[in-house]
């Protein structure tokens, strides 16, 4: 690159007049270049500009992937070492020789002869002889159990007449090849009502089972108490007479979990468990006032107080989840992961099968 450089002389000299000194004004010096020059240098600036604001924003990504790693590492180590901490301190190995000899399992050696049945020759022989019916008969109401589909229709279309529910699911081995099912591993719902508790082995865990269930239902409304699995929230999307009513035990898991995995929203996490509590408390006093022959309207007075009292803390609370919501946007390049995990957590508490 050509330039030239110039220095100008001083104007003028300095000059005494009394008690004062006047300075001549040095002028800075000046680099002269042509306008082309001027344009490529402003071009690389804004080129070297934008090489940084990447690098900053990769710099911010990698910190917080970095964070999340240190934080799960954290979290494995109390899984495998907390509770052996808290039963024997190290220090009382101290000073102790550690040899590296294998530990014998324990319980009965691999190819050794057992010792059979124990004897008891100071107990008394009683022979019973016991006649086992064909049609085993019900303990309760007296009735044959009858293993047809006409019984299994019967007692469906009686829960479909009820208005609450417990439902819940769980893996299940099912060794049996069926065709278009890979592996063994099945599912097991259950669905509990006052009267009834239904059973079904299904080879998904999709929402179509649960769909396919309280499809006949015959009230304009029912609660089912669950837990936040999506196939339930797209089940309550689908049958829109059908009101969730998410387990407060899952919840509060939830925020104790995040309290020790991230420190930084201990008291954050913490406040929300102090909530649920209170939910807890009102609502066992609420329980211990109400009268299972009454209907909701006939309740006494004190169990409406604490009912009313359950209703406006979890109103609260709803509020409150919903304001963080609306002020937060985990895509946005600004968000953190400690609030990424406030966001997770109260997000479940919605209906949206997406969240």
């Amino acid at each position: 690159m050509n330039a030239s450089y110039q220095k100008l002389l001083p104007l003028y000299t300095p000059e005494s007049d009394n008690n004062t000194i006047n300075f001549a004004v040095q002028p800075s010096p000046q680099i002269l270049i042509s306008e082309r020059e001027y344009s490529e240098l402003k071009w690389e600036v804004g080129f070297w500009r934008s090489l940084y604001n990447r690098a900053i924003l990769r710099e911010k990504k990698l910190k917080k992937t970095i964070k999340e790693q240190e934080d799960q590492i954290r979290d494995l180590k109390h899984r495998v070492f907390g509770k052996k901490s808290e039963k024997k301190s190290a220090g009382q190995d101290k000073g102790k020789l550690t040899y590296d000899k294998p530990k014998r399992p324990r319980g009965q050696q691999p190819g050794s002869k057992g010792h059979g049945r124990t004897k008891r020759p100071d107990l008394p022989e009683q022979e019973e002889e016991a006649d086992f019916l064909q049609d085993p008969i019900c303990q309760l109401c007296g009735k044959p159990y009858i293993a047809d589909g006409y019984k299994e229709e019967e007692i469906i279309n009686h829960q479909m007449t009820e208005d609450r529910f417990h439902n819940d699911e769980s893996s299940w081995k099912v060794f049996e090849n069926v065709e278009g099912k890979i592996g063994n591993r099945w599912w097991l719902w259950v669905s509990r009502s006052d009267s009834v508790v239904y059973f079904q082995i299904a080879p998904g865990r999709g929402a179509n089972v649960p769909v396919e269930h309280f499809k006949n239902i015959q009230h304009k409304k029912i609660i089912i108490i669950c837990d936040r699995y999506s196939a339930y929230k797209s089940m309550a999307k689908q049958l829109s007479f059908i009101i969730l009513a998410f387990c407060w035990s899952h919840v509060r898991r939830d925020f104790l979990d995040a309290a020790r995995k991230y420190p930084e929203i201990e008291h954050w996490a913490l406040s929300w468990v102090g909530k649920i509590g209170e939910l807890y408390h009102i609502n066992n006093l609420r329980c211990k006032e109400f009268d299972k022959e009454l209907p909701i309207q006939w309740q006494s007075m004190s169990f409406k107080d604490h009912h009313h009292k359950l209703v406006e803390k979890m109103d609260k609370m709803e509020k409150k989840r919903d304001a963080f919501i609306k002020t937060h946007n985990p895509d946005d390049l600004d968000s953190t992961l400690l609030s990424n995990v406030k966001y997770k957590i109260l997000t479940s508490l919605t209906c949206d099968p997406c969240g």
